[in-house]
């Protein structure tokens, strides 16, 4: 507060509701852990405005990039009022941020300074590149001091100099500021450095790799905007990993003992057991893979699993099931699984199963960006841990047959019109996912381009463990009562409604006709 006394204007000190640095320290962590629980607490603004109105006792500064994927107020959970934020693309400091943050620690008693990169910085990536645009050929010759790494390996090079320009900004601030430095030495106000990563592993199992080639083609969001409009940094994936051998090993060990965090551990495939629970007809990294899914699962925030495989098993875990596989929390219908039925990881959270034979491009990415801007709290999964989104109405709703099989007028292949469900055995009535509404490339599904569905996305699935005569086929009672009928419908009810709409469907087809 600036007082007024005899013509002079002089400062008074203030202080913040949390006394101490380590005390604003483990609120930034704990508010962090929340965002990335999905159980951000910190969203009431209105309340918070109010109680802000008169004065503010903010206990961190955070200095961090202009990037519009990284609001401190939000991935720390802190509101309006808690923090004081200033912004610029590369996160350095210059005359006017050092005031500012002069006057947060002087004057209203804010314990912590905090200058966070983050990945796939622009600003970083323009020092690189040599980057002259106006005003911005200045800015970015302030991060040029700190390029560092391999040229031959361009994104290690970027993450290695942004962490770099962290550092350095935090030395120019304490080398610049006396105001600053003194209050470091005497241990009122620390200065430390925060780097956001959204870390992510894709490990594959028993698989065809059809996920990855259903993830590599999202549209909404795509994946490239996944990494660079969404800040979720892929350490590996199978097909787009840059580490080989030994490389990627040491990446998966350094993320199991801690030392790279790991957010999101996204398996596809299923995990292989076999033969006699040693899982060594899995072998990756000179390990079964099912111990690095057991290991990776117990470090990850998050994970989630892709595909019918890794969801409920699938087509691998027809029995005999050679290979002993299974998905990750469940077996079929079965709860538990390769990690058990009581399994959660660091989040609170159980596997998050997106399944699918694919799962749907969209149903993937759409997934990672809810956890990676904090909102995991908001997806809500059914018994079958399916978020459901995407997965609470049935692949009938948005059918464009859907009349014919409310009249029940028979299709099949190479016929048009008519419904699939009487005779080829499509699945859509059963089976719930949003392949009808959320269509395949935004322009198809199964049903729409004639071929029945498959129920994929059912733990079910491969239904009857493709025994002959129940693929492409309906099987029936006495060649004409289907054996399955419509879920929410019992099958004598069914049978009497069935039998009065095709009467009468075919009383006015005659009657049309005459």
């Amino acid at each position: 507060m600036i007082e007024a006394n005899t013509g002079i204007a002089q400062v008074k000190e203030q202080k913040s509701e949390i006394d101490s640095p380590d005390a604003a320290i483990a609120e930034l962590k704990a508010g962090n852990q929340r965002f990335l629980d999905g159980k951000l607490k910190n969203t009431n603004y209105k309340k918070q405005i109010e109680e802000t109105k008169a004065d503010q006792h903010p206990h961190s500064v955070v200095l961090s990039c202009l990037d519009s994927r990284v609001p401190p107020e939000i991935i720390f959970d802190q509101g309006i009022g808690n923090i004081f934020v200033a912004r610029v693309a590369g996160n350095i400091e210059d005359p006017n941020i050092l005031g500012s943050m002069e006057f947060a620690t002087k004057i209203k008693g804010t314990k912590l300074i905090v200058v966070m990169g983050h990945t796939k910085c622009g600003a970083v990536k323009g020092a690189i590149d040599g980057a002259e645009l106006g005003h911005l050929t200045h800015l970015v010759d302030q991060i040029k001091p700190a390029i560092t790494g391999d040229p031959k390996n361009k994104d290690a090079m970027l993450d290695e100099t942004a962490k770099k320009n962290v550092k350095r900004t935090i030395n120019d601030i304490l080398n610049t500021s006396s105001i600053i430095s003194m209050l470091n030495t005497e241990k009122k106000v620390k200065i430390v450095g925060a780097y956001y990563d959204l870390a992510t592993v894709w490990l594959q199992g028993g698989a065809c790799s059809g996920n990855t080639m259903s993830f590599l083609n999202a549209q909404e969001p795509t994946v490239v905007e996944l990494i660079v409009d969404f800040g979720i940094n892929i350490l590996w994936h199978p097909t787009v990993g840059l580490e080989i051998g030994d490389q990627v090993g040491n990446l998966l060990n350094s993320c199991v003992a801690g030392k790279t965090p790991l957010d999101i551990f996204v398996f596809e495939g299923t995990v292989v057991e076999g033969p006699n629970k040693s899982g060594t007809m899995n072998y990756f990294a000179d390990r079964p893979m099912k111990d690095w899914v057991k290991d990776l699962a117990g470090v990850a925030q998050f994970v989630v699993a892709i595909g019918d495989c890794a969801t409920y098993g699938g087509i691998p875990a027809v029995p005999p099931n050679p290979s002993e596989s299974t998905g990750m929390q469940f077996l079929k219908k079965k709860k538990g699984g390769f990690l058990g039925e009581h399994f959660k990881a660091k989040s609170g959270l159980p596997v998050i199963n997106i399944p699918g034979c694919p799962a749907h491009p969209d149903w993937i990415t759409q997934i990672l960006v809810a956890i990676a801007t904090g909102r995991a709290g908001d997806i809500l999964i059914d018994e079958y841990h399916r978020p459901k989104t995407f997965f609470s109405t049935y692949v009938q709703s948005g059918c464009t047959k859907v009349n014919s099989f409310a009249n029940k007028i028979e299709g099949g292949f190479g016929k048009r019109g008519g419904c699939l469900f009487y005779e080829v055995g499509c699945r859509g009535p059963m089976t719930k996912a949003s392949c009808n509404n959320i269509l395949w490339n935004r322009w198809s599904s199964k049903t729409r381009s004639n071929h029945p569905c498959l129920g994929c996305t059912e733990p079910g699935f491969p239904h009857h463990d493709l025994a002959p005569g129940t693929v492409f086929h309906t099987m029936k009672y006495l060649g004409v009562f289907p054996k399955e009928v419509p879920d929410g419908d019992n099958k004598l009810g069914y049978y009497l409604k069935a039998g009065l709409e095709t009467v009468f469907s075919n009383s006015k087809v005659a009657e049309i006709s005459k």
